[in-house]
């Protein structure tokens, strides 16, 4: 005979809750270990593609011919200190002074794929190799309007360092086996660092204080570090496009000139 008591109550599971709490526990896991609540990671051509849409450099650099930057120049290790001028023609032609009152302390330049520097240590010199290839590539108004024509690979880098919670790591490799390190801001797609690397040869270069001119954001802060023995400043005070250039300036320095005989 069957005992009349009353059973306890047992709960039944539907399979289909079972397996939503299942999931939910695995996205829980997957957040906390850094996974799918993370926002897709851009390529590298993504990255630059974005760069040059929030500056504006994209839409408007083509409207000009030429550029003329006017500021302060500072090179605390040796003392020189002035005003800087610099004119840019893309693409191979860019010529810069730096003046103490009214004479010039310091010239460099680019004609006709001649890449050259007059200074009070080292005289007239011609560039050669890789000084002369960063060189030229100053004569653009930013490398990434053209980086295909000299860099063969666009690369994003993932790091465990602080900064690529808060940058985008894009390396540039070039035929000529140089590395050009740019650091994006996540937030704002600004570039913030450059860094040339080739051999033991390394030129790091802090971008800041973007201002809007003729329809672009352009920087108006460059601080540069030369392989850790020198440092340089430039701060422009001024920026304008499509000026004319001083006749004189067009021709190669006496003293260069002299060195191509």
């Amino acid at each position: 005979m069957q005992s009349s008591r009353p059973q306890p109550n047992r709960i039944s599971t539907p399979p289909r809750l079972l397996l939503l709490v299942g999931t939910m526990i695995g996205l829980l896991f997957s957040w906390h270990c850094g996974g799918i609540d993370q926002e897709p990671e851009l390529s590298a051509e993504e990255i630059i593609l974005r760069y040059l849409a929030v500056t504006g450099l994209q839409e408007h650099a083509g409207r000009f011919q030429n550029r003329v930057t006017v500021g302060k120049f500072l090179m605390p290790k040796i003392g020189y200190e002035g005003e800087v001028t610099t004119y840019t023609v893309p693409p191979d032609f860019r010529h810069m002074d730096v003046l103490q009152g009214t004479e010039t302390i310091y010239s460099s330049g680019v004609k006709v794929g001649i890449a050259w520097t007059i200074d009070p240590i080292n005289g007239a010199r011609i560039m050669e190799g890789l000084e002369r290839l960063r060189t030229l590539r100053q004569c653009t108004f930013v490398v990434f309007l053209s980086w295909q024509l000299e860099f063969v690979s666009a690369e994003v880098e993932r790091t465990s360092s602080q900064s690529e919670e808060t940058h985008h790591r894009v390396i540039l490799s070039s035929r000529r086996g140089e590395r050009l390190i740019a650091l994006f801001d996540r937030q704002s797609g600004l570039l913030t660092r450059m860094i040339s690397q080739a051999g033991s040869s390394r030129i790091a270069v802090d971008v800041s204080d973007y201002r809007e001119v003729d329809g672009m954001l352009i920087p108006h802060l460059l601080d540069t570090d030369l392989d850790g023995a020198m440092t340089l400043q430039i701060s422009a005070t001024k920026i304008q496009h499509n000026v004319e250039i001083p006749e004189k300036l067009l021709e190669l320095p006496l003293e260069i000139a002299e060195l191509k005989k």
